[in-house]
């Protein structure tokens, strides 16, 4: 488990996992409101080169926010408001979860993914947000198969 005692600190982690994570990547943000997913994700977009982190907004009510680079597709997306499968079902993300053509690379960040992690494909990575203080967060990752 990291520690993080700033919103750069968790921006850094972002960008740096960004700079480790294969062609094509699923990551499920687990947390509570406030626990740091949505800041994890500007550091994941910068790392990728596809947005600064001032670019990258929670996508809460427009479900998803796509940013491109030639080469590169970062989808952000946050199922806060998706309660049931079939409200899930009825979305037409399919396609989202196909695997990039050869040389290029694509991410998803799925924040409240745990909602409908039956329905994703494996392998992704799970990462566990907590916020035990008003200035610090923890961060888990767990690699699901």
């Amino acid at each position: 488990m990291a520690d993080f005692h700033s919103p750069e600190d968790l921006q850094a982690a972002g960008r740096a996992l960004a700079a480790s994570l294969p062609d094509f990547a699923i990551l499920v943000l687990v947390g509570e409101l406030g626990a740091g997913k949505t800041t994890f994700a500007q550091g994941l977009a910068a790392g990728l080169g596809v947005a600064s982190e001032l670019e990258v907004a929670s996508p809460t009510y427009t479900l998803i926010h796509e940013y491109h680079r030639p080469g590169v597709s970062f989808y952000h997306l946050d199922l806060y408001r998706v309660e049931t499968t079939q409200q899930f079902a009825t979305l037409g993300l399919e396609d989202l979860f196909v695997p990039p053509p050869p040389g290029s690379k694509k991410v998803i960040a799925i924040e409240w993914g745990e909602r409908l992690e039956s329905y994703l494909p494996k392998p992704y990575l799970r990462l566990e947000f907590f916020a035990p203080t008003p200035t610090s967060r923890h961060l888990q990752v767990i690699a699901n198969r």
